[in-house]
């Protein structure tokens, strides 16, 4: 038996031209009884059609080819129906009139086969639509018959396999250029998208929307109008309108807004700025470095100062504000945690470097200033204002209080300081409209006020309500002061020094008093004794030799001496008086 032959299970030897004979007679029975497409079912809809068979030519080769309904998609994102002439199969964009053609159908038959050997003619075949398998773009297009039993009638069935590469869709149809979206559902006209691809170097993928503006910017698709900008991996939005950007900064509430560097936001309406700042009241602000604004509506800025030779924790990070926050001011209860409004102040500024409004509606500026209270304003450095929290609960209390310069301290927590003024240095006020302003001063009454340095705030058992201090460290003690009864107490002006004082000063003035005294009583007797003479020798009719008396400074002329007065000039006649110079001399 020669090499190609067929034995058959009868013993019959079929030589291998017989059996290249029968391929060609069985060829020649395919092509005599194949069926025009014409003869093929017709469909009104393309649901459940995913391509069409087509004839490939390259060169003067030709292929049975699938085509994939997408690439029948124009550039303007029509859709495409088919039909099929007598002649050929045709297209047309839906709503136009005319037809154009897809494949001649003569190009669907093959070639008639050599007269092959004279026989029996066999039943024609059937052939069935078999499996569409999508091939990567730009494969070759595959095509195979494989038996499929027989029909009733004995005629031999056969399934048409293809294998069709994917094509590149047009820019409007399912993809873009030469890209492939996997899922077009949700996808709206005026918005703008990002190609994201399913896996390194392919083309298959998924349209993102691009919510950037002007190139930068991302949302949360969890809230509406939330967006991030620069640290895209770190920054937090969470909230509606909420806006994060800088390095690593947290925006979680509505309308918050962080950015800086390591700021946090976890209230509505507020705004932290700066490096590691924290707003965590509805809307508070902060700003500058390590402020924290716990308290609603209140502006945190400055920041703190360390001081090298005080160790204290520096609240750098998130971890040890929440750690503060936990350990000083929350408590459990038994329906679930609460705010602990009466910390241990002198503890948490032991261990804390901070600058912070745990109130409400405060401004604290600065470095190292702490507010419990509500509605003040502090400045400086160092400052308390306050050692019980007032807020959460009590929001409607206005403290009022006024702190500057450095190291002062308000405290509240046995006697309300409230409309309180406080400037200097380490001075501690306890009592409510107050004003204390200079070294070391304490107050601790009502409507006291104090200046000056190391006063007493209370003195002879009675409340003194204004003083000027000139204490020391070692005594406190006031040059003068004011008690709540009115008494004025002068330490310099009491007792036997002020006696001494008032001898020293009145008894030289005493002297010289009494001295013109009786100067003057000298001079009223001599002029009594000369007005009593005149009156005499009045009264006598100008008797004596007397024509003149000068009285004080008056000039009294008796009846011996010649003299006239006219119009209040007086002119003197008598030859006793004469005129030497300027001097009138009267004998």
């Amino acid at each position: 038996m020669a090499s190609g032959d067929l034995i058959l299970s009868s013993g019959t030897v079929i030589t291998a031209a017989e059996i290249q004979q029968i391929a060609a007679e069985v060829k020649k029975e395919l092509a005599a009884e194949s069926k025009e497409l014409a003869e093929f079912g017709e469909v009104s809809s393309l649901t459940g059609v995913s391509s069409l068979p087509g004839i490939q030519q390259s060169g003067t080769t030709m292929k049975l080819v699938r085509v994939a309904l997408s690439v029948l998609k124009g550039v303007d994102g029509k859709s495409v129906e088919l039909t099929a002439s007598s002649t050929a199969v045709q297209w047309r964009y839906v709503g136009e009139t005319e037809w154009n053609t897809l494949v001649e159908l003569s190009l669907l038959k093959g070639d008639k086969g050599a007269q092959g050997i004279q026989g029996t003619p066999g039943l024609p075949p059937v052939i069935e639509m078999g499996t569409v398998t999508t091939l990567l773009p730009d494969s070759d297009v595959t095509a195979t018959l494989t038996p499929n039993g027989e029909t009733a009638a004995g005629n031999p069935k056969y399934l048409l396999n293809l294998g069709v590469p994917a094509g590149r869709p047009g820019q409007d149809g399912n993809g873009a250029g030469n890209v492939f979206v996997n899922d077009a559902e949700g996808l709206q006209s005026g918005k703008l998208y990002l190609f994201q691809p399913g896996a390194d170097g392919a083309v298959n993928g998924y349209f993102v929307e691009y919510v950037g503006q002007d190139g930068v910017g991302q949302k949360n698709p969890d809230y509406p109008g939330a967006e991030i900008f620069n640290d895209y991996e770190n920054n937090i939005a969470a909230g509606q309108y909420a806006h994060a950007e800088g390095r690593e900064t947290n925006a979680t509430g509505p309308r918050a807004h962080a950015e800086g560097y390591k700021t946090s936001v976890f209230a509505a309406d507020a705004h932290a700025e700066g490096r590691e700042t924290w707003a965590l009241g509805a809307q508070s602000h902060a700003e500058g470095m390590y402020g924290i604004a716990y308290g609603a509506q209140s502006h945190v800025e400055g920041g703190f100062y360390q001081y090298s030779f005080w160790e204290k924790e520096i609240l750098r990070d998130r971890e040890s504000i929440l750690d503060l926050l936990k350990t000083y001011f929350t408590k459990e209860f038994d329906g679930g945690i609460g705010y602990n409004l009466i910390p241990n102040v002198e503890e948490l500024l032991q261990d804390y470097y901070l600058h912070i409004s745990f109130g409400e509606r405060n401004h604290i500026e600065g470095v190292n200033n702490v507010c419990f209270s509500n509605t003040s304003h502090i400045e400086g450095i160092d400052n308390v204002c306050g050692d019980i929290l007032t807020s959460h609960g009590v929001t409607g209390r206005n403290d009022a209080i006024h702190m500057e310069g450095g190291s002062n301290k308000v405290l509240t927590k046995d006697a309300r300081s409230d409309y309180a003024h406080v400037g200097g240095f380490s001075c501690t006020v306890r009592g409510r409209y107050t004003f204390a302003h200079g070294y070391y001063l304490s107050v601790s009454n009502d409507y006291e006020v104090s200046f000056g340095r190391y006063n007493l705030s209370t003195l002879n058992n009675k409340r003194v309500l204004f003083s000027y201090g000139i204490g020391s460290i070692a005594e406190r003690k006031n040059a003068f002061s004011v008690l709540d009864d009115g008494t004025v107490v002068i330490p310099k002006l009491e007792s036997e020094s002020l006696n001494a004082l008032i001898d020293e000063t009145f008894a030289p003035l005493s002297t010289k008093i009494t001295n013109n005294y009786n100067e003057l009583k000298g001079i009223a007797d001599e002029h009594t004794n000369q007005i009593a003479d005149l009156l005499k020798l009045i009264q006598e009719g100008g008797g004596g030799n007397v024509n003149a008396y000068v009285v004080g400074s008056t000039l009294v002329i008796t009846s011996r001496l010649e003299s006239s007065v006219d119009g209040g000039k007086l002119t003197i006649t008598d030859s006793d008086a004469s005129v030497n110079g300027e001097v009138l001399t009267i004998n």
